[in-house]
C-alpha cells in the first residue's frame, strides 16, 4: 500500500484556525483525497513500472559492478516488480508536522490546534503526526 503525506513546517499558518474554524490545511488535504481517488489506477501503474524499471537497473549494476555492488532493493520494491501487482493507493494522505523544539511541542496553544486536527471531526488521530525534528532513525508508521 502507497501511503502519501502532506508535510508542513510548525510555522505554516494553514496548521492553525482560531475558535470552531477549521485550519486550511483541511481543504488542501481534501482536495488531495480528490485526486488521489480519481487517479488512483494510473498512480499504480506507475508504481509498478517504477518497481520493474528498479530492479533492471539493479540487475545492470549488478552484472557491471559485479560482487563489488553491494546496495540493495527494497524487498517491498522487489515483490511489486516480481508479481506484476501494482500497490494499492491509500487515498486518504495523512499529515505529517515538522521543525518543532520540547517547548514549542508542549505549548499549549499548539496542543490545541494539534488536538483539533487530530480530532474525529478533523482528519483523526492516525491521520496526523507530529515529529517535530526528524532523524534518519525517526519512523513515520
Amino acid at each position: 500500500m502507497i501511503t502519501f503525506y502532506e508535510a508542513k513546517h510548525f510555522s505554516n499558518g494553514d496548521l492553525r484556525a482560531l475558535g470552531d474554524a477549521r485550519p486550511a490545511v483541511l481543504q488542501q488535504i481534501a482536495d488531495y483525497e480528490t485526486a488521489l481517488s480519481a487517479n488512483a489506477t494510473s498512480l499504480a501503474a506507475g508504481y509498478l513500472n517504477v518497481a520493474r524499471a528498479l530492479v533492471r537497473i539493479s540487475a545492470m549494476r549488478k552484472h557491471v559492478a559485479g560482487d563489488c555492488f553491494t546496495d540493495q532493493i527494497d524487498p517491498l520494491v522487489i515483490s511489486i516488480a516480481e508479481n506484476s501487482s501494482p500497490p494499492i493507493i491509500d487515498g486518504r494522505p495523512r499529515l505529517l508536522i515538522l521543525g518543532f523544539d520540547k517547548a514549542q511541542r508542549d505549548d499549549k496553544g499548539w496542543q490545541s490546534h494539534l488536538g483539533k486536527l487530530k480530532s474525529v471531526e478533523m482528519l483523526g488521530p492516525n491521520r496526523v503526526k507530529a515529529v517535530g525534528s526528524p532523524d534518519r532513525n525517526t519512523r513515520f508508521a
